[in-house]
């Protein structure tokens, strides 16, 4: 049903499987990891202590659709 679905509107979507629990091939896992990533590269922490709490601090603050954003890159 999801290949006739999609041959209908003319894309080229292909579900592929990934290894089960590796964050190396995790799409979603990378693409929200790097996101977090670059909104704290922005600060210049003293301590691991700081550089937790600016990571917390943005993984609270996160918006939803810079997440979809992900998804649609795929």
């Amino acid at each position: 049903m999801f290949v006739e679905a999609v041959q209908e509107t003319g894309l080229d979507i292909r579900i592929m499987n990934q290894p089960a629990h590796s964050p190396d091939m995790n799409v979603f896992d990378l693409g929200f990891f790097r996101s977090i990533q670059s909104l704290t590269d922005c600060q210049v922490p003293k301590a691991l202590k700081y550089l937790i709490e600016g990571v917390h601090n943005e993984f609270v603050g996160y918006e939803v659709t810079n997440l979809n954003r992900v998804f649609i890159t795929l």
